[in-house]
């Protein structure tokens, strides 16, 4: 199901339930409340809060927490990879790591801020000359591909700086998302210079954000196993 799919399931729920003919609703228990939440690791960015029993805004509040969960995921597979790592190219067509990497987070920057916000993103403001990459990596247009193949084979990128850089786009998304309210999910954004016409917020959150994140995570994850690493933390 996806996120836009998912907030107008909420949106059209019934509401109003008779207390004699339903069950209780989740929430009300505080001792069974404290025992669910104790029932989720500790350090999970996702663990259940009280909170999320509002009825208001539960898409956004699951949103949030998928993306701390990606960002996390993403920032502790890049954790230990080196400089030589980091720009190891394999035969064929797949991206370095460094490449992956910037590929990915300069784009959330982009969606987050620009596409969505109509503002430059930090790449271009505050991080502008500092956030590590020799050179960025090529706008949509015409042969796309083939400029995007030859640029992730020069990019060089300086990880410590960069990984600051992506600390702060993920801060910037939290505070976004952190700002919106369900029906926002299905604001039309225009993305025919990707060629995929107008799409919803929650089109963009569920496939250029979220599953963009994990597919490059997953990546990452291979390239440093075919280098004789462990690719994912656990």
């Amino acid at each position: 199901m996806s996120i836009a799919m998912l907030y107008k399931y909420h949106e059209n729920r019934p509401r109003n339930r008779s207390a004699s003919s339903e069950a209780p609703v989740r929430g009300g228990d505080a001792e069974a409340d404290t025992a669910l939440a104790a029932s989720y690791p500790s350090k999970s960015p996702h663990r259940w809060r009280r909170d999320m029993t509002n009825g208001e805004n539960r898409v956004i509040t699951h949103v949030r927490a998928q993306m701390k969960s990606a960002h996390w995921l993403l920032e502790e597979t890049i954790s230990d990879v080196s400089d030589e790592m980091a720009h190891f190219s394999l035969p064929g067509k797949a991206l370095p790591i460094a490449a992956a990497y910037v590929h990915y987070v300069s784009g959330e920057d982009w969606l987050i801020h620009s596409l969505f916000q109509g503002a430059p993103p930090l790449m271009a403001g505050p991080w502008a000359g500092r956030y590590g990459v020799s050179e960025p990596q090529p706008g949509p247009g015409d042969d796309w591909a083939s400029r995007f193949e030859a640029w992730s084979r020069r990019v060089r990128v300086d990880l410590p700086a960069f990984r600051a850089y992506a600390k702060e786009v993920y801060k910037a998304t939290d505070g976004y998302l952190a700002t919106l309210a369900d029906p926002e999910l299905t604001r039309e954004v225009d993305l025919s210079a990707m060629g995929m016409g107008m799409q919803t917020v929650g089109f963009v959150l569920d496939n250029a954000l979220l599953g963009h994140a994990y597919c490059h995570c997953g990546e990452i994850s291979a390239l440093k196993g075919a280098q004789g690493k462990k690719g994912y933390p656990f």
